[in-house]
């Protein structure tokens, strides 16, 4: 096993660890699937997205439901088998309308470093269940399952395909000098394939497609970022995380401030990546990296938001994204303090979300070819507000 080899199964075997001994008073923690089913126009615009999502508290608010969350000081005292209270969330947007809280419960999760993670209903068992579970053979695998009284989903998450660049892989933040009250562990797979059966709503039948997953530890207060993931016909990815701090750290209500005052912030170490297939595959990282929200009238509240993405990097290569949105699902996510007369609240917006233009200098790379190559462009933009605390 050479070092990458090393690094991707480190990286995988991190998806069944919380890291207790790094979490604080104020941590979350979520398991994250985005899919992108095969459709006419490549992976759009029908997209699904299912989660374990965890916060820390006595008393946490997910979409206005309130319920216990994590006990940091029993993980604390966690082993092998880590066990702390979870919300089982999701959404699937039909290509017209998103049909939120197909799955939303409140769970007692287990997690194992064996290689699962499960959610059971404690009242009935047979009534919910979710999981989590890890495989390695040639290649990584995970099975997950959501199931209730609507909703039986089935699907596995797979890097059979290609190996190379799209393994799971993990990425560490530690502040030497704030490391306890602020500290990221994330591992991200920036695509799988997948296919499943899927049954909920009025549609039941077997889909295949492509994918993202993300195991977030995020231990410290929520701030807001804008986060954009895009497949391409071809199985190009374009990705880009920009945390900042603005005038929407402030914003308690869904309401936008004004184009120039949502446009006003500070960047915070922001990401990004082009994962390119074919003749000319590569993965591109871009160091530069500017976003504009923006909006077609001045009634910033009846439409959803564009976005101008900019990317550049020290090899004088750039990229310039347009994104268009069709959908929207959101939750808050709060936490109550003195009985709840005091509560935080952050709010998690997703925007289903299309390429509308796309042009750039990419080395020894033709740029027309490539986009010929790459066709429609379809993913998912969060655009959060507020803080969580």
């Amino acid at each position: 096993m050479n070092d990458n080899e090393k690094l991707n199964h480190n990286a995988f075997n991190e998806i069944w660890k919380i890291h207790p001994e790094l979490q604080n008073n104020v941590s979350s923690a979520w398991w994250f699937f985005l899919l992108f089913p095969d459709q006419k126009e490549g992976y759009g615009p029908k997209q699904l997205m299912f989660a374990f999502a965890s916060k820390a508290g006595k008393n946490i608010g997910v979409r206005n439901i309130w319920q216990k969350g994590m006990n940091i000081k029993n993980l604390k005292k966690g082993n092998a088998k880590t066990k702390f209270m979870t919300t089982l969330v999701g959404w699937i947007f039909d290509g017209e309308k998103v049909h939120e809280g197909v799955i939303h419960q409140e769970m007692e999760a287990e997690l194992s470093n064996k290689g699962y993670l499960i959610a059971k209903n404690n009242q009935n068992e047979k009534n919910f269940i979710a999981n989590l579970i890890g495989d390695i053979k040639d290649h990584f695998e995970v099975n997950a399952e959501f199931v209730n009284e609507n909703t039986n989903i089935k699907f596995s998450a797979n890097s059979m395909n290609d190996p190379n660049i799209l393994n799971p892989q993990l990425t560490e933040i530690k502040p030497k000098v704030v490391n306890k009250l602020f500290n990221v562990n994330v591992v991200t797979w920036k695509k799988f394939d997948f296919k499943g059966i899927f049954e909920t709503l009025n549609f039941k039948g077997n889909l295949s497609g492509v994918g993202y997953f993300q195991r977030v530890l995020f231990n410290g207060p929520l701030i807001p970022w804008t986060w954009v993931w895009i497949v391409f016909e071809n199985g190009n990815v374009l990705s880009s995380f920009i945390p900042f701090f603005g005038f929407q750290n402030f914003r308690r209500k869904d309401k936008f401030y004004s184009i120039k005052n949502e446009n006003r912030r500070v960047k915070i170490n922001p990401t990004s990546y082009f994962i390119i297939e074919g003749k000319y595959k590569r993965e591109i990282r871009f160091n530069e990296i500017d976003i504009k929200l923006n909006y077609s009238n001045k009634n910033l509240n009846e439409e959803l938001p564009g976005l101008q993405l900019k990317l550049s990097n020290n090899e004088n290569e750039c990229l310039e994204v347009g994104i268009i949105s069709n959908g929207h699902a959101q939750f808050h996510l709060e936490r109550g303090y003195l009985k709840n007369i005091i509560k935080s609240k952050w709010c998690y917006n997703e925007y289903m979300i299309k390429v509308n233009s796309f042009s750039g200098v990419l080395n020894k790379i033709e740029m027309s070819e490539l986009k010929n190559e790459m066709g429609n462009g379809w993913g998912n933009m969060e655009y959060t507000h507020g803080m969580s605390i």
